[in-house]
């Protein structure tokens, strides 16, 4: 079936109208009603709701100097992935000379991977509406973690900076940009515009960190990181250069104090106002839905981690990942049988992944099987002979099983001479 096909069965079965030749002849208001409507139906498809400016259009652009609406491979591809996409390209379809539906095709591309495909509709979604900050914005943020990386990046930084307020978000990534870039004088002229307004703004007080590291005036850096280690939205990325101006300075002490707690410190927040986080809420699909289980792992609520993760496995019942997923829940939650059976489930799933021998491994040995797990360690050394966990491991099993000659050369094949920490339970899924 193809994308058009298929969006066009998304819209049947959402109650909307069959797709027409020619524009639409609703009346301006009924019309946006309806892609309103549409578009709640595809965000609920994916789990989230997002305001999108909707009904901006460029009166100076005609129909036929748009391009064709891009088309992106989906063969393989998650099928909830494939669903939000169908389904946005369809809007997109029906809509097609309104910067709303091609913004949020963009975005929905631009949330999967498809990046080729998102910067044709964040061009046009800037040609219909070019007085919209948002969609240069995640246009430059596409480029700034792609292959053209600041220097592509700078100018669409720049023109949404243009569009929004001096003390924006915009005009701290013109800063980074510049920072990444080498024009550091530039970028300091950009975060201390910033801090003329407001004076305690974290990611302009963490651009001149940067930039003093930058030039090399390490004890100057300390003024603007300091503060930023003890509590703020960028304090991960804070402690993280506050340990490494401590190693240039020689003061190994405070480095090392720094690095444990680092350890203690959330990942940096968000910026609220940050359109990207519009991308991310359009994200579907089993990497979703891991990552979620991930937090509540951290959060240690164990009951609801289980809930998720089998929930997962239920719906993407051949995904590898779901399942070593799994086992690492069961590991968390104390169950060497739920961790054992995931942990199987899993080599079959992906026969060549040394990985998921590694984890049956330390499932077996961390209920003391140790003649069965040497089997699964030895599939995951054959595999990769380079990981030294996988070695670790089967030193454990060897020492389990009172083999003292065979726990020191398989030491010695993993770089070590004593016994490190013991494995865990289960190991991660990579």
């Amino acid at each position: 079936m193809s994308a058009t096909d298929s969006s066009d069965l998304e819209r049947k079965s959402s109650g909307g109208p069959p797709k027409k030749v020619g524009p639409p002849r609703r009346s301006s208001k009924r019309r946006w009603l309806f892609l309103g409507a549409a578009i709640i139906g595809l965000l609920s498809v994916a789990g989230v709701f997002i305001a999108v400016n909707l009904g901006t259009r460029n009166p100076l652009i005609q129909a036929h100097e748009l391009p064709d609406i891009p088309t992106v491979n989906l063969e393989g591809a998650d099928p909830a992935i494939a669903r939000v996409v169908n389904v946005a390209r369809g809007i997109l379809e029906e809509f097609s000379n309104e910067a709303g539906s091609w913004g949020q095709y963009a975005m929905v591309l631009h949330a999967h991977g498809f990046a080729d495909a998102a910067h044709i509709c964040y061009d046009v979604a800037i040609r219909l509406d070019p007085k919209n900050p948002r969609w240069p914005y995640l246009q430059g943020d596409l480029y700034y973690d792609g292959p053209g990386g600041p220097d592509a990046a700078l100018p669409f930084f720049e023109a949404a900076a243009r569009l929004s307020p001096p003390e924006s978000l915009a005009q701290v990534r013109v800063s980074d940009s510049l920072l990444e870039l080498g024009r550091l004088d530039e970028a300091e002229r950009g975060y201390r515009k910033i801090l003329a307004i407001n004076r305690d703004d974290p990611q302009a007080l963490l651009g001149l960190g940067k930039l003093a590291i930058a030039r090399r005036q390490y004890q100057e850096s300390l003024q603007y990181l300091l503060p930023l280690a003890e509590q703020s939205p960028v304090q991960n990325t804070a402690c993280t250069l506050l340990a490494n101006v401590y190693d240039r300075l020689g003061d190994r002490a405070n480095a090392d104090q720094i690095r444990q707690h680092l350890a203690e410190v959330p990942p940096d927040q968000t910026r609220r106002d940050d359109p990207i986080l519009q991308v991310v809420q359009l994200e579907v699909g089993v990497r979703v839905e891991l990552a979620r289980a991930e937090k509540l792992m951290e959060q240690q609520q164990v009951k609801e981690l289980l809930a998720s993760v089998e929930d997962t496995v239920h719906r993407y019942p051949d995904s590898f990942e779901a399942w070593a997923a799994l086992a690492n829940a069961y590991g968390v939650a104390g169950d060497p049988t739920g961790a054992e059976r995931a942990a199987k489930k899993g080599t079959q799933l992906a026969p060549k992944n040394p990985e998921a021998w590694l984890s049956l491994g330390n499932i077996l040995i961390w209920q003391r099987r140790y003649k069965d797990a040497l089997e699964p360690l030895q599939k995951s050394i054959q595999l990769n002979p380079k990981n030294r966990q996988a070695y670790v491991s089967l030193s454990e099993c060897h020492k389990g099983l009172g083999d003292s000659d065979g726990a020191a050369a398989a030491l010695k094949l993993a770089g070590l001479e004593k016994d490190p920490q013991p494995a865990p339970p289960a190991a991660e899924n990579g």
